[in-house]
């Protein structure tokens, strides 16, 4: 039964890596046998990250060390990366600050969208050109949020700076 569920032989990039839900999948992921790229922006995040999951030897923990908004960063890290390597992507990484509509603004909306959406499709089309010989696909996994379905309670939050901004949803609904 546990090979039902086995990732061995499987690369997985996971983006925002050390967050907190990003964190805790690059965990399961490691414990199923996957080698895991995890993507933070800095190397600091990634060594704080590595330090929460293990000291394990022979867990698979690889650095993805690059800002979502650097298309030259994600170039080179796939550059660098041997070929035909991940197999699936999961689309984890947000972007964005706290606080209802008369917070937030399109700047906020568009940097959200952007991270949400535009960038994971860039990283996607960059792994297919390492990937032209894979014989099968890679898988993306888009993590959302209940918010893509359903309106933050306002009255949940202690005031207006701590709730979900508007676009938060409509970013991971995407």
């Amino acid at each position: 039964m546990s090979d039902l569920f086995s990732l061995k032989n499987k690369a997985v990039l996971v983006t925002g890596a050390a967050g907190h839900l990003g964190s805790e999948m690059v965990k399961a992921l490691l414990d199923h046998g996957a080698t895991v790229y995890a993507n933070t922006k800095t190397e600091k995040r990634f060594q704080e990250l590595k330090k929460e999951i293990s000291s394990d030897a022979s867990v698979k923990l690889e650095k993805a060390i690059f800002d979502l908004n650097n298309k030259s960063k994600i170039d080179r890290f796939f550059n660098d990366l041997p070929k035909n390597k991940i197999n699936v992507i999961v689309n984890n990484a947000y972007v964005g600050k706290s606080g209802g509509t008369n917070l937030s603004n399109s700047i906020d909306f568009d940097q959200a969208f952007k991270l949400s959406v535009t960038c994971p499709n860039y990283i996607f089309k960059k792994n297919l050109e390492n990937n032209s010989s894979m014989k099968s696909c890679t898988s993306i996994i888009n993590i959302c949020s209940m918010y893509a379905h359903v309106a933050p309670r306002i009255k949940n939050y202690p005031n207006a700076k701590d709730v979900n901004p508007p676009f938060y949803g409509a970013s991971k609904a995407a």
